[in-house]
């Protein structure tokens, strides 16, 4: 049996099967429909008269965007992969590989063009990956990604942390999906969703760490995203090594579409498609439950430790407006846990942790409502208001030589955040990109740790503490284009937390020269700083002698 299951996992391992269908007939001819929308990055205005090409086809399909910023590619062999080029007149050319069609489910890309305030004789298109961050405010140490590439990415398991531990700078900081980015501490890592912070979307994570053993993010959620290494631009707050900026897709506005995945990490479904027939109004549902916990519930004996049991469930729902802008409803979360029980035979006790037993549950979750509002080319605003919360407990045990159960650990951590995030882009003219914001945060904690002590001989309250704090940022920024590919963006970032009463003040600087066409230079920097987990702030500890410090 164990042989056998041994080769399931394997074959889990290397092969993650999807299962797609569509509501519609099957055409004979197997195609499909490439679609999206183009906009601005600077005005998030949608763009009409963009060229959308398919180049990796013979011969090339191409379409424009209609006077809604929308384009339509029908009739794309499914073949795997493929290559698009967008390209406008005003605009840098971008160029998007490894795009996948599949026959069950229609591709629809969400892109972003960069305005170019370089005039040009002629119009010369080189092909390439582009890799740079969608954010324009970003100068230097940040790149975009897409979920093809966390999808194709070696033992990454679909996790953007894993794929990141290939990039430059960065390497892994554990057992776990950890990384250690330019020789900080794991802890120093940030995760936002649509332009916010969130808590750690990773399960079985330790209080205030920013990974996990397994990540909650479902790749078919995602859309190109952004990842920093360092040298952030003034909107970024809260975080002094990297910075992950996670990004929803829509859902699919034309046609109701399912599909199932079964994998090493899970078994899933993600449900997608318009509320109405006709509406631009958009849900996207993914939910993944434990593959293994699914296996010992149908009595296969994966492990003689403990298994690990968890779910996630992630959402996004878009509801545009005509007259008040975009309204999105988003979120992620999950649940959790893990026993582990020791052998009731000492002699096979090698060392002391073989007779620890451990129970350990968890739940976190971050939900939020966003709108973005576009009063016209110049000028665009946007608000997000959004909840997060994570509640862990945990037990250890460590057992006698008679197998009775004496506790040496419980800890109980419940945190609740409710943030707002408000934000105004102003581009005066081509040349000059204004961004102003205001962060506040509302942060509760109710926490509780017991410790076995040695030189006490007994339990010892290492924290207990119940109480609220609060935290408020502000900031602005400007890009300024010189016209002769070079680029300068500064900042300032103020942040107030009354916890400790500490007020900062951190200027941000950020150039770009973009020389020749695939060739760059970039210089940034800046003050940064970061709240640390709040328990750390109320731990007790103890001197050299074995007596309570001072907080």
């Amino acid at each position: 049996m164990k042989k056998h299951l041994y080769l399931i996992i394997l074959s889990m391992l290397l092969l993650q099967q999807v299962v797609y269908s569509q509501s519609g007939n099957t055409p004979d001819v197997i195609t499909q429909t490439i679609k999206g929308t183009v906009t601005d990055k600077n005005t998030k205005l949608r763009i009409p008269g963009v060229t959308v090409r398919l180049t990796s086809t013979q011969p090339a399909k191409a379409a424009a965007t209609g006077a809604d910023g929308v384009f339509r590619i029908t009739g794309v062999p499914v073949v795997g992969r493929h290559s698009v080029e967008i390209s406008c007149t005003g605009f840098e050319t971008l160029i998007i590989s490894d795009v996948l069609v599949i026959s069950g489910k229609e591709t629809e890309l969400n892109l972003e063009l960069n305005s170019s305030s370089q005039q040009l004789s002629e119009v010369v298109v080189r092909h390439g990956v582009v890799k740079r961050p969608l954010n324009t405010m970003a100068m230097a140490s940040g790149r975009s990604f897409s979920p093809e590439e966390t999808n194709r990415y070696a033992g990454a398991f679909f996790d953007p942390a894993r794929m990141a531990q290939s990039f430059a700078g960065v390497v892994a900081g554990g057992d776990n999906n950890e990384i250690i980015v330019r020789g900080n501490s794991p802890k120093s890592l940030q995760w936002r969703l649509e332009g916010i912070e969130i808590i750690n979307p990773n399960h079985f994570s330790n209080n205030g760490s920013a990974g996990g053993a397994i990540s909650m993010i479902n790749s078919t959620m995602l859309s190109t995203s952004d990842f920093y290494t360092g040298a952030m631009p003034a909107e970024y707050n809260n975080a002094t090594a990297g910075v992950f900026d996670l990004k929803f897709r829509k859902g699919n506005t034309d046609r109701r579409e399912y599909s199932f995945t079964a994998g090493v990490l899970g078994v899933g479904a993600t449900l997608e498609g318009p509320f109405s027939k006709g509406s631009q109004s958009s849900y996207l549902i993914s939910y993944r439950y434990s593959s293994l916990d699914l296996l010992m519930k149908m009595g296969v004996d994966i492990s003689d430790g403990g298994v690990p049991r968890y779910q996630d469930l992630s959402f996004n729902f878009v509801f545009p407006t005509r007259k008040a802008g975009t309204f999105s409803l988003f979120g992620i979360g999950g649940s959790g846990g893990l026993k582990e029980k020791a052998k009731h035979d000492i002699q096979e006790w090698d060392e002391r942790k073989d007779a620890f037993e451990y129970d350990g549950k968890y739940t976190a979750g971050s939900f939020g409502l966003k709108n973005i509002y576009v009063a016209n080319e110049k000028l665009y605003i946007s608000h997000i208001l959004s909840y997060s919360g994570d509640y862990t407990t945990s037990t250890s045990d460590s057992l006698s030589q008679t197998y009775i159960p004496s506790l040496v650990y419980r800890g109980e951590f419940n945190n609740t955040t409710v943030r707002y995030a408000g934000m105004i882009n102003y581009r005066p003219d081509n040349s000059n990109t204004i961004r102003a914001g205001l962060n506040a945060g509302l942060l509760n904690y109710n926490m509780r740790s017991l410790s076995y002590k040695q030189e006490l001989k007994a339990l010892d309250e290492v924290l207990n503490q119940k109480g609220s704090a609060a935290t408020f940022d502000a900031y602005i920024e400007n890009k300024h284009d010189f016209g002769n590919s070079v680029s300068l963006n500064t900042g300032i970032h103020t942040n107030y937390f009354n916890l400790s009463k500490s007020f900062t003040i951190e200027p941000r600087v950020g150039l770009n020269w973009q020389f020749r066409s695939d060739q760059q230079l970039s210089f940034a920097a800046g003050t940064y700083s970061r709240i640390e987990p709040l328990a750390y702030y109320f731990a007790k500890g103890t001197d050299l002698s074995g007596k309570r410090a001072v907080n």
